[in-house]
């Protein structure tokens, strides 16, 4: 029985009120004012806004990486690898639409935003190379201490190099993207990288950063000692494993989320020692969004796994 009058309910229950809404963090709700109390009268965001959307800044690719979660959720939602008669560019994954993407010489399919950031001097490539170096110290706190140099090749010679045929298809093609060897045998510290060329700078940098951290173990792990702990029929797990974790978290610090998201999904869905890998490393070592540095990372362990049970 309701206590009270025509079963109306009572308007001062606490029950019945919403809950509080949390007020934002100054940095969210006022990040205008600049410290102060208010905005000033001489910032006009209304027409500055309307400019900026009348030149289509607020649907680049800065303006994505900054939703991050959320476009994670979408990509993962939307993505199908498996759809079929649909193509997909073999550097970003993205699904490709009617004819508005290019085919290079080896038979890469690649998407018109990709052709537009392609790495095109050598000059572009070094200075690439030389920034995802950096970041990569930072991002984990590491030093690699050896003379590197990169070459680029396309898709069909850096397979052949690695005793592979490369063999194009409509899907998200697969394959050696880079690989990173030891000049000699007498020369172990000096060492090459091989990267695809005609691919996007954020690719390019996924791929250097990939075969900088083989060059990272090369340097610092001693294999015998690896399969002995590991076994070895887990020797490449552990190896592939961590590059790709490497790779997708450093794509996740520069808020690279649809990219790192598109990999993520492709390569847990792979069943080699790239996908089983990465799933145990993303296991041990869950991704994490924005920038940052990452302390608990298999770069400061002395062994980077803890478990290889299947």
């Amino acid at each position: 029985m309701s206590d009270t009058l025509n079963n109306e309910p009572k308007s001062n229950s606490l029950v019945d009120l919403p809950p509080p809404v949390p007020p934002k963090k100054y940095s969210e709700s006022h990040y205008l004012f600049y410290g102060y109390d208010k905005m000033d009268s001489m910032l006009n965001i209304k027409d500055t806004l309307s400019f900026l959307s009348l030149h289509c800044y607020d649907k680049n690719a800065l303006e994505q990486a900054r939703i991050n979660s959320d476009v994670a959720a979408q990509v993962e939602a939307d993505i199908d690898f498996n759809k079929p008669d649909a193509h997909f560019c073999d550097f970003c994954a993205v699904e490709l639409s009617g004819g508005e993407y290019d085919v290079l010489s080896d038979g890469r399919e690649r998407c018109t935003q990709c052709a537009n950031s392609a790495m095109k001097t050598v000059e572009q490539f070094t200075r690439l190379y030389e920034n995802a170096l950096r970041n990569m110290e930072a991002f984990y706190g590491i030093r690699i201490n050896a003379a590197i140099k990169v070459r680029m090749a396309n898709a069909k010679k850096i397979a052949r190099l690695c005793g592979e045929r490369f063999i194009p298809t409509p899907g998200f093609d697969g394959r050696i993207l880079a690989f990173a060897y030891p000049r000699s045998k007498k020369d172990s510290d000096v060492y090459t990288i091989y990267v695809e060329n005609g691919a996007p700078k954020i690719a390019a940098v996924a791929n250097i950063v990939h075969e900088l951290t083989h060059i990272w173990q090369f340097i610092n792990w001693d294999v015998k000692k690896i399969r002995s702990h590991y076994g070895r029929a887990n020797e490449l797990l552990v190896y592939e494993g961590m590059a790709k974790w490497t790779e997708i978290q450093y794509l996740l610090f520069l808020n690279e989320v649809s990219y790192a998201k598109r990999q993520e999904i492709y390569t847990r869905m792979r069943s080699d020692a790239y996908g089983r890998g990465f799933e145990k490393y993303a296991g041990q070592y869950p991704l994490v969004y924005g920038p940052g540095y990452r302390k608990d990372s298999p770069f400061n362990k002395e062994w980077p796994l803890n478990d290889l049970k299947e």
